[in-house]
C-alpha cells in the first residue's frame, strides 16, 4: 500500500504537533490512518530520503497511534540505516510525554528507551542523547533513574554510555544537594569507562557542571 497525497499531507502537517493534538486530529479524520497506513509509513521511513517535514509528521504520527504502532517503533529504533533513521529515532523520542499514555504503555516505552541505549551504536542526530535524557526528565522516574545508572555501565557501546551520562547529569543538575551516593556512579566511569571519551565527558560534566574534581586514577606500584 502507498500513501494517498491526502495521507502524506496530514503527516506533514503533524510536523510540529503534540501527541495529544494528532490524537485530535485523527476524530476529524476516522479511518484516514489505518492498520494499512502504518505499514506505508514503515516502508516510507525505511526508503529514507523524505521530505523532512513528511520524516518528523511520520515519526510523531507513529508515537500517536501507541501502542498498535509499537512494533513498527521497535524497528525502527533497531535501525542505523538508511539514512536519515537517527533524525526519526530524535523525533520519536522528542514526541514522548508521559501523561499522552496509560502504565502499561509507559512501562513499554520506558523498555524501548533503556534498550535503545543499551544498544545504540551511534551518536549520530543526538539521538542517544535524547533518549538519555527522556529517561531523565519527561519519563522521569525513581525506576528511570536506576535505569540510567546501570547503562552507564551496561551499555555495550560509548554512544549508549554517553546518552546515559547526558540523562544522569540532567538528574543532578537540578538536586539541591548531591550526596557521595550521587557522584560515585559518575566518578567510577571518569576513571574506569573503557572509552577515552566517555571518561573525559563524564570528566567535564563532574568538574564544570557539578563543581566536583575527580581525583586521578592511582598508579598501580
Amino acid at each position: 500500500m502507498r500513501l494517498s497525497q491526502k495521507q502524506e499531507g496530514f503527516l506533514e502537517g503533524c510536523s510540529k504537533l503534540a501527541v495529544s493534538v494528532i490524537r485530535q486530529r485523527f476524530k476529524h479524520h476516522p479511518g484516514l490512518i489505518s492498520r494499512p497506513a502504518i505499514t506505508a509509513i514503515r516502508q516510507m521511513l525505511l526508503k529514507g530520503r523524505l521530505k523532512p517535514s513528511i520524516q518528523q509528521g511520520a515519526s510523531r504520527v507513529l508515537v500517536a497511534l501507541l501502542p498498535d504502532s509499537f512494533d513498527v517503533i521497535e524497528e525502527m529504533l533497531s535501525l542505523n540505516t538508511p539514512r536519515g533513521v537517527h533524525d526519526v529515532h530524535f523525533t520519536v523520542f522528542a514526541s514522548l510525554e508521559q501523561s499522552d499514555f496509560n502504565y502499561t504503555e509507559q512501562a513499554g516505552i520506558e523498555y524501548l528507551l533503556v534498550n535503545y541505549l543499551m544498544k545504540a551504536r551511534s551518536s549520530a542526530c543526538y539521538s542517544a542523547w535524547k533518549a538519555g535524557l527522556t529517561l531523565a526528565d519527561a519519563w522521569h522516574s525513581t525506576r528511570s533513574e536506576a535505569r540510567l545508572v546501570e547503562l552507564l555501565f551496561s551499555a555495550h557501546y560509548s554512544a549508549g554510555r554517553l546518552g546515559a551520562l547526558n540523562g544522569c547529569e540532567h538528574i543532578l543538575k537540578h538536586r539541591q544537594t548531591l550526596t557521595p551516593q550521587d557522584l560515585a556512579p559518575l566518578l567510577s566511569v571518569a576513571r574506569n569507562d573503557p572509552s577515552e571519551r566517555v571518561r573525559k565527558t563524564a570528566q567535564f560534566i563532574l568538574e564544570y557542571r557539578l563543581g566536583v574534581k575527580p581525583r586521578a586514577k592511582r598508579e598501580n606500584r
